[in-house]
């Protein structure tokens, strides 16, 4: 499950919304009805980057996670990833990164502003962004305020 309650993680954000939307997990099944055959429309899955890569869409919803936030007016890793996949995974290179392995650091830096950048590129003509983290989601604010 990504959005609802309980998430694995213990984060409460979407406690007594009755919300359960889960990930596309297998691309051999999941991935034709949901692209294809309209079934994002429903909004009741959501697609990793695994999934979202080489897709567009007329609109996109961004769940902004709290793996990359911004925090003491800069970008900085954050306190929780769920992504094992690769080798080494985000998740194995946040925790050497938080452990202060330099190098693990900047690898998971890039591929945090890589995915970011391909989520918030798939939209044609439009994205939605939502932020898990609330300083995360103020500086978005003030970002697009000036922009808009």
């Amino acid at each position: 499950m990504r959005i609802g309650y309980p998430l694995p993680s213990g984060f409460e954000l979407y406690k007594n919304l009755g919300l359960k939307i889960y990930w596309l997990m297998n691309p051999k099944h999941d991935y034709v009805p949901f692209w294809v055959y309209g079934e994002s429309n429903r909004l009741e899955r959501c697609a990793s980057i695994y999934g979202c890569q080489g897709f567009e869409s007329d609109f996109v919803g961004v769940i902004w996670g709290r793996d990359f936030i911004w925090k003491d007016n800069c970008w900085q890793i954050g306190n929780y990833c769920e992504d094992e996949i690769g080798k080494p995974s985000l998740k194995k290179l946040i925790y050497s990164a938080k452990k202060g392995n330099k190098t693990d650091y900047q690898k998971a830096m890039q591929l945090l502003i890589n995915r970011y950048r391909i989520f918030l590129t798939r939209g044609i003509k439009g994205t939605y962004i939502f932020c898990e983290d609330s300083k995360t989601k103020s500086f978005l604010h003030q970002i697009f305020d000036k922009l808009f």
